[in-house]
């Protein structure tokens, strides 16, 4: 009878194509175990209707945005956009402290790194051509995303060609955006350790400041990674 019931929910989904059909087919499926919740909350997250909803109803919660974090910054740099957040906050109204708030708005693309190594590299695939777009007049970074596609697909040349990738970072620790994007495309491809995917994230919310650019990347990963995710 179970089974005739998740049959139906299907059909009537795929008859439908309603939200509220998707979400009542999904919410049966994950109390059969035939979905993992993380891989729901990830849909949901990707601003997909039907995972919104499911979510919803199974008591589930999505991460939210999350702000730019300075943790992942090397030391030096570190403290120094420490002691410009300081400045700010006494003078909130400052051109300093609005452009400071800008730079510090929560970022959509750093909630995927709960998700994990997998769904980064997926995303990072899935959304090349928008980060190739707006590094390219600096650096062009198609083999270090070529790298990352490669990883995401299991590909067992990954590692040794990660190994072999340009390597942009100065020996300063001021570095611009795309020189902290390749690096940390390195890191998590040959992952290096448990944080690799957030430093992924935020260097990647880094590059993605233009208008449109993280909607763009955010629309790209949710038509890659949302079938992946549901098995749909």
């Amino acid at each position: 009878m179970s089974d005739q019931r998740l049959r139906e929910l299907e059909r009537r989904f795929r008859a439908t194509g309603a939200a509220e059909d998707e979400a009542r087919w999904l919410g049966e499926r994950l109390r059969r175990g035939g979905l993992v919740a993380e891989r729901l909350e990830l849909a949901a997250y990707l601003g997909h209707p039907g995972a919104v909803l499911a979510c919803r109803e199974e008591g589930l919660a999505p991460p939210t945005q999350v702000d730019v974090s300075l943790a992942h910054l090397p030391p030096e740099e570190r403290r120094y956009w420490e002691r410009v957040t300081r400045q700010a906050e006494l003078d909130p109204g400052a051109a300093l402290g609005q452009g400071l708030a800008q730079v510090r708005q929560p970022r959509w693309c750093m909630g995927l790194a709960r998700f994990g190594r997998e769904v980064c590299l997926r995303a990072l695939t899935a959304g090349a051509e928008v980060v190739r777009d707006r590094t390219v007049r600096v650096f062009d970074l198609s083999a270090h995303l070529d790298v990352a596609a490669a990883a995401a697909r299991s590909d067992p040349q990954a590692l040794d060609r990660a190994a072999r990738l340009p390597y942009p970072l100065r020996p300063d620790s001021w570095v611009m955006p795309w020189e902290r994007l390749a690096h940390q495309i390195r890191e998590v491809v040959l992952a290096v350790d448990a944080d690799a995917p957030l430093r992924l994230c935020a260097a990647l919310s880094e590059v993605l400041r233009g208008p449109g650019d993280e909607a763009a990347f955010q629309a790209a990963a949710r038509r890659e990674l949302v079938p992946w995710a549901l098995g749909t």
